[in-house]
């Protein structure tokens, strides 16, 4: 598999089977609720931010009411303060960033794309300083590690897209339930773990077995559980 994502290699080191399913075989996966419900979310953040309104997609449509009634009074100084920073030239919404695999910025869909990060918010808060934010519809406790990681590739990311970055602040918005989770990163602190990101990155991005490891932690949420596409699942 040549490319990879911080959601791609959490699902990997999860279980490197459900990868070779979604990625390689392309096993269909079952409709999920909460997962279209967050793509919903998301879409209509960054139309509100960007005063796009009428821009939401059909597929968020049945979503509106949700995010006015449950989204958007918990956070509402922070999205009116990031649709004024858009309107100013300082935001960034869904950013689509490719990388080689030394780390050179490349096209989404580039030939030599290695990396993907998919940003929700970059907010420019001077010349070397800048905000990422990412938008999350699931719970806060319990993922801490996993979002801690994946907050740290978000930031080198930036680091590495933009060489005038010093500092980085990476931001998780916890959408349902009101909760942030900061945290700052120098360039330095990055470029500390940027060899160990890049090391577990590899072993995905080379592997040719992918070796299933069920349990019924990792099986209760595989989308390949309920259509019996695994055959080493664990009921």
């Amino acid at each position: 598999m040549p490319t990879w994502s911080a959601t791609m290699l959490k699902k990997y080191e999860t279980c490197a089977y459900s990868v070779y399913l979604e990625r390689v075989k392309k096993v269909p996966q079952e409709k999920n609720v909460a997962s279209d419900r967050g793509s919903a979310l998301h879409d209509i953040a960054e139309c509100y931010v960007k005063s796009e309104w009428e821009a939401i997609a059909d597929t968020s449509q049945p979503f509106i009411k949700d995010w006015e009634d449950k989204i958007y009074p918990k956070f509402r100084a922070d999205f009116d303060h990031l649709r004024d920073r858009f309107a100013e030239g300082k935001v960034e919404v869904e950013g689509n960033w490719g990388f080689t695999v030394d780390w050179e910025p490349t096209g989404w869909m580039g030939k030599d794309v290695w990396a993907r990060a998919k940003l929700d918010v970059l907010e420019w808060q001077d010349e070397n300083c800048a905000r990422v934010i990412d938008h999350k519809s699931g719970k806060k406790f319990g993922n801490e590690i996993p979002h801690a990681q994946q907050a740290m590739i978000y930031a080198i990311a930036a680091f590495m897209r933009y060489e005038q970055l010093e500092f980085v602040e990476t931001d998780f918005w916890y959408l349902d339930h009101g909760l942030y989770s900061p945290q700052r990163y120098s360039r330095q602190q990055a470029s500390q773990f940027l060899p160990r990101i890049t090391q577990r990155a590899t072993v995905l991005t080379s592997d040719t077995e992918f070796k299933p490891t069920p349990s019924k932690g990792n099986c209760m949420w595989c989308p390949f559980r309920a259509n019996e596409a695994c055959e080493w699942r664990v009921e």
